[in-house]
């Protein structure tokens, strides 16, 4: 006998393990006398327990690598900004780079011409000097005279003295602006040690995560092993006489499925009372009627072909399954033990099995659980 089959691990399914244990734990395998007997043994025990610690394991390295990303993001853009504050102090310190020179050329100049006119004086001789003075009519002619000198030596002083101020001004601009790009580079380069061991750390912890999953599905295979071998264990009730069900579980079953009223349609379909787990199986279903209607179900309740019910030898009774195939679904209640047949996990009623057009099949299924109060049963 198979057990209910499991899809291959993805991110999605690892976080469901967690509830898929919860689920488990509490589920037993009831024989077709209806006496129930707990999955129990230190083997199972610890497969669940590899399952669940590799499963929290999981968790932690999934949020750190959440965390990671988050940093690595952090620091990729701290980089950026640096990078453009390094451009932008690079492009002033040309341009002071350029007034300097400017500058310079400005000072040169002034100071060639101070320069030439005191040569031409000095070839010339002191006549050059003496001659205005004789030749001078009136004092107020020797007066303007040494006012012209006096103003061009005054200019030339005051033009060094401010080209001077400037340049001083842009030297000491030119040398900040290196220290900030110093500086600016330090930090990237920081910057780009943090993140070479962000990006060693994330891969470290995707190579944990890889390992993880490997983990988990040797643990999910052992269980399903365990229980393929306990459900085979189960053997199909010998044939006898038809027992009808005994009122009191009928009339419980009855009010089950008028509580929730199970209905057919979409994948979406999902009753008001019932609401979903996340735990998803698949495996082949069958279904089952003729030849059985009106006779005692494992819950002891009676069998009928056109109610929503199902057999499963390792779902509990009174279980909620969601069944979808090909687009359809219809949502069932576990009220027998079954099917027998080699590779079936399942055995639908005849009304649920038409309702999603199963002859026989693959199915997918999802437990639901009650979201407010449900009727007894069984």
């Amino acid at each position: 006998m198979s057990v209910i089959s499991r899809p291959e691990p993805s991110l999605t399914s690892l976080r469901r393990c967690s509830l898929t244990l919860i689920l488990l734990a509490a589920y037993v395998v009831v024989p077709p006398g209806g006496e129930a007997r707990a999955q129990s043994g230190d083997d199972l025990d610890a497969v669940r327990k590899r399952l669940a610690d590799s499963n929290a394991q999981t968790v932690r390295v999934l949020n750190e690598l959440k965390s990671l990303d988050g940093k690595i993001y952090s620091v990729n853009r701290s980089i950026a900004k640096d990078e453009r504050e390094v451009g932008q102090a690079e492009s002033r310190i040309r341009s002071a780079e350029g007034h300097i020179r400017e500058l310079d050329a400005e000072i040169r100049s002034v100071r060639s011409s101070a320069n030439a006119r005191a040569a031409r004086m000095y070839k010339n001789g002191p006549g050059s000097i003496l001659a205005p003075l004789f030749t001078s009519t009136t004092m107020t002619d020797l007066s303007k005279l040494g006012m012209f000198w006096e103003s061009l030596a005054e200019r030339d002083g005051r033009t060094l003295s401010e080209a001077n101020k400037l340049k001083i001004q842009r030297d000491e601009e030119k040398a900040a602006l290196n220290a900030t790009v110093k500086n600016l580079e330090a930090r990237v380069k920081a910057l780009d040690a943090q993140r070479d061991s962000l990006k060693t750390s994330k891969e470290q912890r995707t190579k944990s995560l890889q390992d993880l999953k490997v983990a988990i599905q040797a643990a999910m295979d052992a269980e399903k092993k365990i229980l393929a071998a306990r459900a085979a264990a189960i053997k199909k009730p010998a044939p006898g006489p038809c027992t009808p069900g005994l009122p009191a579980r009928d009339a419980r079953l009855a009010a089950v499925l008028a509580w929730y009223s199970p209905a057919t349609g979409g994948e979406g379909l999902m009753p008001a009372q019932l609401g979903p787990t996340g735990v998803i199986t698949s495996g082949d279903a069958s279904w089952y009627g003729p030849g059985f209607d009106g006779c005692r179900s494992a819950s002891g309740a009676t069998f009928r072909a056109a109610q929503m019910t199902a057999a499963s030898v390792i779902l509990p009774i009174g279980t909620f399954l969601k069944v979808t195939r090909g687009g359809r679904a219809v949502v069932v209640v576990i009220t027998d033990r079954g099917p027998y047949a080699h590779g079936r996990v399942l055995d639908l009623s005849q009304a649920a099995a038409q309702a999603i057009g199963l002859g026989a099949g693959p199915v997918n299924m999802e437990i639901l659980l009650p979201t407010e109060p449900a009727p007894p049963f069984p």
